[in-house]
């Protein structure tokens, strides 16, 4: 259930369509046997003119039966069995690859600007890029 708090922010920051959208999300339930809520055609018509898209009746038809596949794999997902099983945010162990920010002798101003095409009073002179 969204707070009239949270209903009251919405409204500041976007149009009365949004408040609009926030109470049918109230009005859905879930369906008894637990699983996930179809998407229906008046979803797809709410959230284009959220968005401000234009769909034609086919590309409706086609954008309701690709969003309940898309939650038909949720559906599928909540079928494992994830007892026992750490969450984590990716697969693959992260580590920072950054060397150690350390103070270390570095080349005199001589030796830097020695293979340079051209040098003028210790800098170096490059081609002009803005005219």
């Amino acid at each position: 259930m969204i707070s009239q708090n949270q209903r009251r922010t919405a409204t500041r920051f976007y149009s009365g369509q949004t408040v609009h959208f926030i109470q049918t999300l109230e009005d859905a339930q879930r369906p008894a046997d637990g699983g996930i809520m179809a998407v229906t055609r008046k979803d797809v018509d709410i959230a284009a003119m959220l968005a401000r898209l234009y769909f034609s009746e086919d590309e409706k038809v086609e954008i309701e039966g690709t969003l309940n596949n898309i939650l038909g794999y949720f559906d599928k997902l909540s079928e494992i069995d994830t007892k026992g099983v750490e969450p984590l945010a990716h697969i693959l162990p992260v580590k920072n690859v950054v060397r150690k920010d350390e103070v270390k002798p570095s080349l005199d101003q001589e030796t830097a600007l020695g293979n340079a095409p051209k040098h003028d009073r210790g800098h170096f002179v490059i081609p002009k890029v803005i005219e």
